[in-house]
């Protein structure tokens, strides 16, 4: 297993820890390729098929503009991967500039940023990322590949055209076609092959992100973790901070950039949902919104009833859920001020002085200077310097605007009506989803405070009861 993950550690390095001029026209070839191929087997152009009594249209590679844009989304994709990891985990002195994590730890800097460096380098990255990426093609292949695996046991007689025809099943208009079976099979895995490196980019990025979070969570102190883990260098939340983040404002860029990363994936997953799903029943519906027509039974209906061409593939189906498990990851740093929630509720009964002592080295100004709080007036003092400091790193109106901006591109993933006809239905629509994701964004601080409640009101700037 050793062996494994250091040859995954290379590989992995290779990827995202080079800058090579000529990864970039190797995956630009690999994308390339496929339009060659298809025009080769006659499906480049959208082809109209007779298909039992009807004629059918078979979108041809060159007019699926996802695919072809691939040729440059691939390399891009892998550009950014690269930018990004170097942000994150300062590989190289590209962006020396902007501040790390190691950065803030006084004394131990240098240690804290070879674990941050190990971070990138793990092996598990690599493979969590190729497993995951794997089973997610296979997944969005799934609805392809079923036809031509039916196609060994026998010859399929076509008396309809599949739903959503396109070049990838161009051999089920002549099925006993075998020479055209074989070339359109290989050419759905070279098109695959260019889809699943620029998946692996991606879910590589998110793999980043986690192991980043994660190890700055990690990096805050806490006097049981300097028990446990006495060599593990860490940096203490300052209370006075004038930056109302800890003292944490500094890490900027690399909070930023995954907001960004948020933002890009949160465009493409629009793009590829408003491309691949019939929102048509929805659309018309909000049209009848002022005319008087509209009823809310044929609204719902036309979503649940809606729901195969809604989400007309296993990876249509997939996008909500990662784009949660992305939001997840992106607001980890948030958790920092709940840090010592599982610890602390082992203890009965639990206070303000309990908790903040947790964030406080026995060495720090606060805490010699006040006895380890403990005088009321102290622990009143340091809680209310506590309310007062956000829970992202950045700023707390940072979090609160990305987190109502997640929830509204969540809610429009999962209905991506989008029309150049707009009407005041469409309107009114997109003013819900904004309504719905200022909720949303409203009650996970809500709960994230009230969390804090529990241990004491005073934490969150409230008076003790």
């Amino acid at each position: 297993m050793k062996k494994i993950l250091e040859v995954a550690s290379s590989i992995q390095n290779r990827i995202f820890g080079r800058a090579c001029l000529m990864d970039y026209i190797w995956l630009m070839i690999l994308a390339i390729l496929p339009t060659y191929l298809s025009a080769r087997i006659g499906i480049a152009r959208t082809l109209f098929v007779r298909v039992g009594t009807t004629t059918a249209a078979c979108a041809g590679y060159w007019d699926r503009y996802n695919w072809i844009s691939l040729v440059v989304l691939s390399p891009t994709a892998l550009w950014l991967a690269r930018v990004i990891a170097d942000l994150l985990f300062a590989l190289s002195r590209r962006f020396g500039g902007y501040t790390r994590i190691p950065d803030l730890i006084p004394g131990g800097n240098d240690l804290a940023r070879a674990g941050l460096v190990e971070e990138f380098a793990a092996g598990s990255n690599f493979i969590v990322a190729f497993f995951l990426t794997s089973a997610i093609t296979l997944i969005d292949m799934w609805d392809t590949l079923a036809p031509y695996a039916d196609s060994v046991t026998g010859t399929i007689q076509m008396s309809t055209a599949p739903s959503r025809w396109d070049w990838s099943l161009w051999f089920l208009s002549r099925p006993s076609d075998h020479s055209l079976y074989w070339n359109n099979l290989w050419l759905v895995l070279v098109a695959y092959a260019s889809q699943f490196a620029i998946t692996f980019f991606a879910i590589s990025v998110i793999v980043f992100m986690l192991k980043h979070n994660l190890f700055y969570l990690k990096s805050i102190y806490l006097r049981r973790r300097s028990v446990e883990y006495p060599a593990r260098p860490m940096v203490a939340l300052d209370f006075d901070a004038r930056d109302r983040c800890f003292g944490f404002h500094s890490l900027f860029m690399v909070f930023n950039v995954q907001l960004l990363v948020l933002a890009l994936a949160g465009g493409f997953t629009l793009v590829s949902r408003a491309s691949n799903s019939n929102t048509t029943p929805m659309s018309t519906c909000l049209a009848k919104l002022t005319s008087g027509e509209f009823k809310f039974s044929e609204f719902w209906g036309a979503v649940f009833e809606n729901l195969t061409t809604l989400f007309p593939t296993a990876g249509q189906r997939l996008f909500p859920i990662i784009w949660l498990i992305m939001f997840g990851i992106v607001l980890l740093p948030a958790l920092a001020k709940l840090l010592p929630i599982p610890q602390i509720f082992r203890k009965n009964p639990v206070d303000a002085r309990d908790y903040l002592l947790q964030f406080m080295p026995p060495d720090s100004p606060r805490a010699v200077s006040s006895n380890d709080l403990n005088k009321v007036e102290d622990v009143d003092e340091a809680s209310k310097k506590f309310s007062q400091q956000s829970f992202w790193p950045v700023s707390q109106t940072s979090a609160e605007f990305f987190s109502v901006a997640a929830f509204f591109v969540f809610f429009l993933v999962l209905a991506p009506v989008f029309t150049w006809h707009m009407t005041v239905g469409h309107f009114l629509f997109y003013g819900l989803l904004l309504m719905m994701s200022f909720a949303s964004s409203a009650a996970l601080f809500a709960a994230f405070r009230y969390m804090l409640r529990t241990v004491d009101p005073r934490l969150i700037g409230q008076e003790k009861n």
